[in-house]
């Protein structure tokens, strides 16, 4: 009976070093140790060295012992990948570790825009005038609006006039057009 022969395995990372966020390619290679001979068959699985960090696995290595995966990592520091080869019939398991550093991603500052100088259309005209001491808010008979006691302030938009007595009430009222 024939034992199984032992593996070697060695690992990359490109690009490096990266922003956090950015994709990395983990480069793997599989081959047979001397004295054995072949190409070792499976999948590779790489970790990131932390809980619950990101890992990807390899699709099936090619018949040179090479495959590859994607790894992306969440949060700014230096980081020991580990690539694991559980072996196959004919070849032992073995490990290979890189380091990746990543940094944190840059920000970006956008500047605020200057508001435009003329209304967008289907715009509202909107006017406010202070009308001192009103303590009551009443319609006249002419269907505009009289004020009486504290500090009020109407706010007439698009014909309809809203009055604000301190922080409290707020009325309206609408001016009818004649047909």
């Amino acid at each position: 009976m024939v034992g199984q022969a032992a593996s070697a395995t060695t690992v990359s990372v490109t690009p490096s070093p990266v922003v956090v966020g950015q994709p990395v390619t983990v480069k793997v290679h599989v081959a047979a140790t001397a004295p054995g001979a072949g190409s070792p068959t499976g999948t590779v699985t790489v970790t990131d060295g932390t809980t619950g960090g990101p890992t990807c696995t390899t699709g099936a290595l090619d018949a040179s012992g090479n495959a590859s995966c994607t790894l992306t990592e969440t949060t700014p520091g230096t980081y020991t990948l580990t690539a694991t080869y559980t072996g196959d019939t004919n070849f032992t398991g073995s490990t290979a570790t890189t380091t990746e550093t990543v940094s944190p991603a840059p920000t970006t500052t956008t500047p605020l825009t200057t508001p435009p100088t003329t209304p967008p259309a289907n715009t509202v005209p909107v006017t406010a005038v202070p009308v001192a001491q009103a303590d009551v808010v009443s319609q006249t008979s002419t269907g505009g609006l009289a004020y009486t006691g504290v500090n009020v302030v109407p706010l007439v938009v698009g014909g309809l006039t809203l009055v604000g007595a301190g922080a409290a009430a707020i009325a309206g009222s609408r001016r009818r057009r004649g047909r």
